[in-house]
């Protein structure tokens, strides 16, 4: 593990690590060790993006429970402390004026729901994968050769 850890850190610091994408099957959900992963790459300033797999196996009641937990561990990030505020209950718009967020969330607030048995979501995270290593300029002219003027 500090080996995997020290691996990362050489090549953020080196600037070639632009974004680490945690691939986790949604049969399992969001497990202790997921997080816990989360929770080093905030620490160690890693940007990085959540990508639920095999979203073919499971009920979308399921995906969306999934998908709703990561989000609200990003705004609690982002607006305070947690998603369960001082007054007990959900964090809410009440909460958020003396609310203190992290300086940067380093997790992407855009979960990928994807399956390679359907081919659900994959160009939309390919695109972002790729959004990370090319300009805006050279992005829209890639957009404009693929898709045109539509």
């Amino acid at each position: 593990q500090a080996n995997t850890q020290q691996f990362v850190l050489d090549r953020r610091d080196a600037t070639w690590l632009k974004r680490m994408y945690l691939l986790i099957d949604a049969r399992r959900g969001v497990a202790d060790f997921d997080r816990a992963v989360m929770g080093w790459f905030d620490e160690a300033r890693v940007p990085y993006s959540i990508v639920l797999t095999k979203a073919d196996r499971v009920g979308r009641p399921q995906l969306v429970r999934f998908v709703n937990d990561v989000c609200m561990r990003y705004h609690s990030l982002l607006y305070g402390e947690g998603t369960v505020d001082g007054d007990g209950d959900d964090y809410d718009e009440e909460d958020e004026e003396g609310a203190e967020g992290a300086e940067e969330v380093y997790q992407g607030p855009v979960v990928h729901v994807t399956s390679s048995k359907t081919g659900e979501g994959i160009e939309p995270l390919m695109w972002s994968i790729d959004s990370d290593f090319v300009d805006a300029a050279a992005q829209d002219l890639i957009m404009e050769e693929e898709y045109g003027d539509r």
